[in-house]
């Protein structure tokens, strides 16, 4: 699998977790179901926690595919959680 980027910017609203979970849902739909699963789960998660600090300021969601893992980034513009998730490569 190539290279994939996704960037994301949500309004921080009780909805936003949600937002962002279809979102993922959609961009990564190529990916095998158990890692796209825990992706949409923890960036879901972060950005729950994040909604609930109440920023002011937008939310980013980043994530960066590669060969053996997920990587990204939820960021309320105060606080930034980083989070890696592996690809199974045995299918």
């Amino acid at each position: 699998m190539d290279a994939d980027e996704f960037c994301l910017v949500l309004t921080p609203t009780l909805g936003a977790a949600l937002r962002a979970v279809e979102a993922i849902r959609e961009r990564f739909a190529l990916i095998d179901d158990g890692p796209r699963r825990d992706l949409a789960t923890v960036v879901g998660e972060l950005v729950e926690a994040s909604v609930k600090r109440r920023p002011r300021k937008p939310i980013t969601v980043s994530v960066l595919v590669n060969g053996d893992a997920i990587r990204g980034e939820v960021s309320d513009q105060g606080d930034l959680s980083p989070f890696e998730i592996p690809l199974d490569r045995a299918a």
